[in-house]
């Protein structure tokens, strides 16, 4: 791994470089500069860009979001592509190797080469391409890859599920899940009927959620004829996939007092848009359990996202930063933050949490309608 750290950060440090020195002059004289345009016109976007840019030359981010936050008050409306130079450098700053943060580095330069950055995408293809193994922290950059297009990198996912021990398929499973890996469904059908039930569970999941259609025989057998856990999920693939076989099964799961089983019965409405579950999952956007509100609101971001967008916000405020970081991910995903939410994302101590931020400032910036350079102008929820 030593390799691919040191690719990364000759790659990252250059990049950083150039896109936080707009000028030669010094950042100091530059801040000083902004800030007798600002005491006149506090509202002046040159200014507040300027002071913002040179703050973060100095890695003064705190700083930074506290002048943004003065321009916008200023303002009276937010200011995304101004947001998105923090957001930026925020994700420069993640990218940067350490022990254990390849998955973090990876997600951080996937978001900059979404974004644009020729940089980020040659250090994902250079830090994949010096660790050809199949472990996880080894294979972040190729998920991160395959959700950005690669075929080269898909390929190599394909080929680990294949060449990994049995232990390990599960987890492989689910890296084809998480990075969207359509292609690679075939390999997922096959792994149906794999003599490990942790396996046949995930490729059940995998395949309902990748909406593999050849799935569906060998999920109504598992359905038929598996151990109850395989069973529940091979019920929900099918659901997911349109068939009506599981419906009375699923009905039973709805029912359940235990959340848990109601928000995996859940799951298996989505595709069908089914107001079945409403009810019964919208109950838990208050339950005393934090997870299970972040996943209560997980399913209802389909068909109601203020209501969602809402208990995420709540969650937001809990002290465990993991807690944090799952409804930051959930926010950004399901294209839930507005700008003031992405805000408070971005100024979360945890990294994990920034990183959602900072995805969901880009993501809002290209969604932006708003005239003028890049987004100046109001973008509130969206639902």
């Amino acid at each position: 791994m030593m390799k691919a750290v040191l690719i990364v950060s000759v790659l990252l440090t250059g990049a950083a470089l150039a896109a936080q020195s707009p000028s030669s002059q010094d950042p100091s004289a530059t801040i000083a500069a902004a800030n007798a345009v600002l005491v006149r016109d506090p509202a002046n976007r040159d200014a507040a860009e300027s002071k913002i840019s040179a703050l973060l030359t100095q890695q003064q981010f705190t700083g930074a979001l506290a002048a943004y936050d003065t321009y916008v008050a200023a303002l009276h409306k937010p200011d995304v592509s101004l947001l998105a130079i923090i957001a930026r450098a925020d994700l420069t700053r993640l990218a940067r190797p350490g022990p254990d943060r390849q998955v973090l580095v990876a997600s951080a330069l996937e978001r900059l080469a979404r974004d644009g950055q020729a940089d980020a995408l040659r250090a994902l293809k250079q830090a994949a391409a010096s660790d050809p193994s199949s472990a996880r922290d080894a294979l972040a950059p190729v998920l991160s890859l395959v959700r950005l297009g690669d075929k080269d990198a898909t390929t190599r996912l394909g080929a680990a599920l294949d060449a990994v021990a049995s232990d390990q398929r599960a987890e492989i499973i689910g890296a084809i899940q998480d990075a969207g890996a359509t292609s690679l469904g075939p390999k997922l059908v096959q792994r149906l009927r794999d003599a490990d039930p942790p396996v046949r569970t995930a490729a059940a999941i995998a395949v309902g959620i990748l909406q593999i259609k050849g799935a569906v025989p060998g999920l109504q057998t598992m359905f038929d004829t598996d151990a109850p856990a395989q069973k529940m999920f091979a019920a929900v693939a099918l659901k997911q996939l349109g068939q009506t076989s599981p419906d009375a099964y699923l009905a039973t799961l709805l029912a359940s007092p235990v959340p848990d089983l109601r928000l995996i019965a859940a799951r298996a409405y989505l595709s069908a848009k089914s107001p079945q579950w409403d009810t019964l999952v919208r109950a838990l956007l208050s339950d005393r359990n934090e997870v299970n509100r972040i996943h209560a609101a997980e399913v209802m971001a389909c068909c109601d996202k203020n209501a969602a967008r809402a208990t995420l916000v709540t969650v937001l405020g809990s002290a465990n930063p993991a807690v944090r970081m799952e409804a930051a991910r959930v926010l950004e995903d399901k294209d839930l933050a507005d700008v003031g939410v992405a805000r408070r994302l971005l100024g979360d101590p945890f990294d994990g949490v920034r990183l959602h931020g900072a995805g969901a400032v880009l993501k809002l910036l290209k969604t932006s309608a708003a005239p003028g350079r890049g987004g100046v102008g109001t973008v509130g929820p969206r639902g």
